[in-house]
């Protein structure tokens, strides 16, 4: 029998069982994850479907695809760090369900979500993490890129990304998405600042707010689909500082607002004023 690397360790809890680390992630959890080196690549590598990836304070080396569905959690000072050639992290097989906590993801560089490359269709969620320094210049995404399947998240911050198409994130083909209190500042693209939404998509944006993103064909966002597939789009209690929405020009999508304090600009985008938004 070989020994547990001391970086990767499984944790068994006695059920009910109260220790100190009950009040800590790591009670939790069923591996924990010492930063450096490649040490979460081989944990996600020995990990069983279901499993919950603790990781320590550092950086992380990032690079690989998560193939299995898996929980990873993070504490302050997680990071996920890419090497600037190719996505930080990938989902590349469908059927999965994996969950995202509490990690921030940093460096990537790739033709599509520098940061996060989601392929796969499934269920993902992300919960309390940010996108940093990501790039996505040939088709974009520059923190994230998804098409097809479920995707949450919920407490995020984009800052400081760029991509082509979606200095922050790039969604399509049929995808239905649901971001809520995230936060995008200082992102940039040539189509859409912050998110672009194509083909199709199905997106609710709830209590989120747009900061400072710059694009060349939407700061915030720019929308267009196909004749048989148009995105729909709803902002509710959102904030968006500046800048133009873009929505077409060819096909246009669905993008309904409520609660929201918006541009004067937005008025003229094919928007759908659902009640009590304010211009500025």
């Amino acid at each position: 029998m070989t020994s547990a690397s001391p970086a990767v360790t499984a944790i068994a809890l006695a059920s009910g069982a109260q220790t100190p680390a009950a009040q800590t992630p790591a009670a939790h959890c069923d591996v924990q994850v010492e930063a450096g080196g490649t040490f979460l690549q081989d944990a996600v590598a020995k990990a069983t479907t279901g499993n919950r990836l603790c990781l320590g304070a550092g950086i992380h080396k990032g690079g690989f695809a998560l193939d299995k569905s898996l929980t990873v959690v993070g504490v302050a000072g997680s990071i996920i760090e890419g090497s600037g050639r190719g996505s930080v992290l990938r989902i590349e097989d469908d059927g999965l369900a994996i969950r995202l906590e509490g990690l921030t993801i940093r460096g990537g560089n790739a033709d599509a979500g520098g940061g996060l490359a989601i392929h796969g269709r499934g269920k993902v969620t992300i919960a309390d993490c940010t996108f940093a320094a990501n790039k996505a210049g040939m088709v974009g995404g520059g923190g994230l890129f998804a098409r097809g399947g479920l995707l949450q998240l919920e407490r995020c911050t984009f800052n400081g990304n760029d991509g082509r198409q979606g200095g922050a994130v790039l969604l399509a083909q049929a995808l239905k998405a649901e971001f809520t209190r995230c936060t995008f500042t200082g992102n940039r693209g040539e189509q859409a600042g912050a998110i672009r939404a194509t083909e199709g998509i199905e997106l609710a944006l709830k209590a989120c707010s747009f900061v400072g993103n710059s694009g060349q064909d939407g700061a915030a966002l720019r929308i267009s689909g196909t004749k048989s597939r148009k995105p729909k789009i709803s902002l509710d209690h959102c904030t968006i500082d500046a800048g133009t929405l873009i929505n077409g020009p060819d096909i246009a999508g669905e993008v309904s607002a409520r609660n929201s304090t918006l541009p004067q600009s937005w008025k003229s985008a094919a928007l759908d004023d659902r009640g009590h938004n304010t211009w500025k």
